[in-house]
């Protein structure tokens, strides 16, 4: 969201609101609590804690999404039955699995396993180890979908943004943007960037 400012170099201001990690991070580690089940992290969220990476998580899956008109259903269910039982939020999923019925094998695979954290009869490590495998199973069809749809170098630079293994990722958002601005360079897209009049 942007807003004019002509006291701003690019005579915008950003107003960008779900943003989570920025400010807190600076000390380390955080649990994250505010969100968009959408285009929030499912590792930060089962993990319970949350870095730089997590902006850039965000911000990869929002462009991602923006660029194709998808989304990954699969990841957002993850992160509803992450808040409602590693957080202990009321959150009902059935309406969200009406609008995506074929995620109702999914579901079944996964709830169960949230089930038992809450229940006490497993640990977050343990359900990380479980649940990720099965999301990055389903994230095969819908990269391939996706990466039909994208340039091949800007896909492989958002696939860097929100894979669920942390090492791959950019650690932040500065790394990120100096690879992303090169690779507009490289493109010949620098109109994408705006300059300042």
């Amino acid at each position: 969201l942007l807003r004019s400012d002509p006291k701003e170099p690019y005579g915008v201001r950003p107003y960008i609101s779900d943003f989570a990690s920025t400010g807190r991070a600076v000390e380390g580690w955080y649990k994250p609590t505010r969100l968009t089940p959408e285009f929030a992290d499912p590792l930060s969220l089962l993990e319970m804690r949350a870095g730089f990476d997590y902006d850039v998580y965000s911000l990869g899956l929002t462009l991602l999404t923006a660029l194709t008109s998808k989304k990954l259903p699969h990841r957002t269910l993850v992160n509803l039955l992450a808040l409602k039982y590693v957080y202990g939020m009321s959150i009902s999923v059935e309406p969200f699995l009406l609008d995506y019925p074929a995620l109702a094998t999914f579901h079944k695979e996964v709830e169960p396993l949230f089930k038992s954290l809450a229940e006490g009869r497993a640990r977050v490590g343990e359900i990380v180890e479980r649940v990720i495998p099965l999301v990055v199973d389903r994230d095969k069809i819908s990269m391939d979908v996706l990466s039909r749809e994208v340039d091949k170098d800007l896909f492989a630079l958002l696939s860097r943004t929100i894979t669920l293994k942390r090492e791959d990722r950019f650690r932040n958002s500065l790394e990120f943007w100096l690879s992303f601005k090169k690779l507009l360079q490289d493109k010949k897209w620098e109109d994408a960037i705006p300059k300042p009049p």
